[in-house]
């Protein structure tokens, strides 16, 4: 992964609604379950939208994935062409993944 420093990006946050209160109801465990699907969906994504074309496969290359907590940034270099596009696939694989993989 690249590290993006002084670049105009694409940027796209994401978080998990109602962590607070699984983390205050439920407690350690199910914390870590959700940060290791997180992890788990972030894996999927970079494999999954690489596939898509040779473009893809470039851009997950320039991008950036990082988890904090309960959210996930997105940061893609806008000079990239397609780079909108990539960003957008990417919110759109975790979404419908994450949906699969959820089971707390």
């Amino acid at each position: 992964m690249v590290k993006i420093i002084d670049e105009e990006c694409y940027v796209a946050f994401l978080d998990i609604l109602g962590f607070k209160s699984i983390v205050l109801k439920k407690g350690y465990s199910e914390m870590k379950e959700i940060y290791d699907k997180i992890v788990t969906a972030r894996a999927y994504v970079e494999d999954k939208v690489s596939e898509i074309s040779f473009e893809y496969l470039f851009l997950s290359q320039a991008s950036t994935i990082r988890i904090m907590s309960d959210s996930i940034v997105i940061a893609v270099p806008k000079k990239e062409s397609g780079a909108f596009n990539y960003i957008c696939k990417c919110c759109i694989f975790f979404s419908v993944n994450w949906g699969k993989m959820k089971s707390f």
